[in-house]
């Protein structure tokens, strides 16, 4: 097991809860999210402080630094179990209590590796939105809020496609009524006029389609 002794490039600061499993006490952390780290640890000084219960393991387990050196705070021996709880994000975990100096809370490559979050390393903001829909009740509630959206959008979709389809409409102008012709009433005159049309000439000739049909026969 290895426990990150510094803060690099992979690590950013979390606003996280912890719950006791005992007594059910919350507390409001800051966590350092560590790809360096391989687990989750706890600072010893931390939990004696806040009275956390710890566990006796029955066997140490040695910590390494990121360089393979044996860390100075010595060997894991205790542990303490919590409840860590992020956004609508909650999950019992087991943390292992060690020295980690001005930091509280290391969550490590474990953690990031079962949850997948989406990472923002540049403004610091981790989503939860990877989780599987087992992993806890908030992940649970919130894929069911996105199956029942995504649901009520097949339905509108689906409620579109199958209606009428819609009139179009256009203005137009209003013609005006016809006026209805006068009868003729006895004592009416009637003129009439011949009209003789000029004689027009009427020449056929070939379109562009014969002419190129013609040009290579």
């Amino acid at each position: 097991m290895q426990a990150s002794d510094a803060c690099n490039t992979t690590s950013l600061k979390l606003k996280v809860e912890l719950e006791t499993t005992d007594t059910g006490e919350v507390k409001s952390v800051n966590s350092f999210v560590d790809s360096g780290a391989t687990g989750e640890f706890i600072d010893r000084h931390y939990a004696k402080s806040n009275r956390l219960h710890t566990r006796k393991l029955s066997e140490p387990i040695p910590v390494y630094n990121v360089d393979g050196t044996l860390n100075e705070a010595g060997s894991i021996t205790e542990v303490v179990d919590l409840i860590l709880r992020y956004q609508n994000h909650s999950e019992r975990t087991l943390f292992a209590v060690t020295g980690l100096g001005k930091q509280k809370l290391i969550l490590g490559h474990s953690w990031l590796q079962k949850h997948n979050p989406e990472i923002d390393w540049v403004t610091g903001e981790v989503k939860m939105s990877r989780c599987l829909p087992r992993c806890c009740s908030g992940c649970r509630d919130k894929a069911r809020v996105e199956r029942m959206a995504q649901k009520a959008e097949i339905r509108w979709t689906e409620a579109v496609s199958d209606g009428p389809v819609p009139e179009l409409h256009t203005d137009s102008e209003e013609e005006e009524p016809e006026e209805a012709e006068e009868p003729i009433e006895p004592g009416d005159r009637i003129f009439a006029i011949g009209l003789v049309p000029a004689p027009a000439e009427i020449r056929a000739t070939s379109s562009v389609s014969q002419r190129l049909a013609e040009a290579f026969k």
